[in-house]
């Protein structure tokens, strides 16, 4: 019986310590792409984009 607890115990332990890494890992990565995305997008300066108009010529059936 002692055995049991103990593993099972371990088992508990080691998943909630994988789940609290696998979110301060993903959050930090997260954290890290939003900042970088906020900085681009302030030191861009405001464009205007024209598009080139293409004209398609297709037969009708």
């Amino acid at each position: 019986m002692l055995y049991h607890a103990n593993n099972t115990t371990f088992k508990v332990t080691g998943l909630s310590f994988a789940l609290v890494m696998t979110l301060a890992v993903e959050g930090t990565l997260l954290w890290h792409f939003d900042t970088t995305a906020q900085e681009n997008v302030a030191a861009a300066a405001p464009a205007q984009m024209t598009l080139p108009t293409v004209t398609v010529n297709a037969r009708q059936s």
